[in-house]
Order: C-alpha cells, then sequence, then structure tokens
C-alpha cells in the first residue's frame, strides 16, 4: 500500500508492519476499512485535515503529555541513523529536497559516535601494526 508524502503528490511505500496498529480488529470504523490510507479519519476514510486534535488525544491517553508529533519525527530519523542507515535514506523516507534538513532531523547519540571513533582507531591500529611488522 501507498501513502501520500505529506504537501506532495509523491507516494511512499510502507511495509505492512506499519499498518498493523491501525488494522487491529476493532479500532476502525467499517467506513473506513476499505480506505487507502494508513491513518484516515473514522469520519471520512481521507487523510486527516490537521493531527493536533487525534494527537492529542492518543498521547493523553498513553500518558505524553509534552511529546509533539513533530518529535516523532526526530525519533524516527535519529534511530534509522544511529543503526546505520544512510543520510540518504532517511531523507528519502522524510519527503525531505533537501539532506540538510535531514541533518536538523537525525541526531546522533554518543555510543555511535564512540563506535565510530573506536573503528577509526581500530583501522589506524592495524595500520600501525602492519607497518611495523613490514620494518
Amino acid at each position: 500500500m501507498d501513502e501520500l508524502i505529506a504537501g506532495t503528490s509523491e507516494r511512499l511505500k510502507l511495509p505492512p508492519a506499519a499498518y498493523r496498529p491501525a488494522r487491529k480488529e476493532g479500532t476502525r470504523r467499517p467506513n473506513v476499512q476499505g480506505s487507502e490510507y494508513a491513518f484516515p479519519s473514522p469520519f471520512s476514510g481521507h487523510p486527516f485535515a490537521s493531527l493536533f486534535y487525534p494527537w492529542d488525544r492518543i498521547r493523553r491517553r498513553a500518558g505524553l503529555d509534552d511529546v509533539r508529533l513533530h518529535d516523532l519525527r526526530h525519533s524516527f530519523a535519529s534511530f534509522l541513523v544511529n543503526r546505520g542507515v544512510s543520510l540518504y535514506v532517511v531523507q528519502g523516507l522524510l519527503g525531505h529536497s533537501q539532506v540538510r534538513m535531514t541533518q536538523r532531523y537525525a541526531h546522533l547519540a554518543p555510543q555511535t559516535l564512540l563506535d565510530a571513533a573506536e573503528m577509526v582507531a581500530a583501522v589506524i591500529g592495524g595500520s600501525l601494526a602492519a607497518d611495523t611488522a613490514a620494518e
């Protein structure tokens, strides 16, 4: 199933797992069961004009009073980049036209930076050991 990228006529393929929470038995009204959208309005079957009210209701029920919907985009980008997914792939998933915007979203975890520094140290250490053995 494709999902329309906000503000564009471009569609993004979503994996089936992205639909599981929205498609659970009993969580949707019958008039939207066949909707092509991942999270349609239960009244129209089309995307919500504004996500403020549905998100406000969801986050309050979950006890997430200080979490904004936009924060989830930052988390999404950060999770992927910290797992080694290319910034350009994340850019495509977020629908950004400029990689610079994606860089603002993807926050590197301290452990990711430490792992990269250790990788460089291992490469340099291996090169030094090889040079010493050659002498």
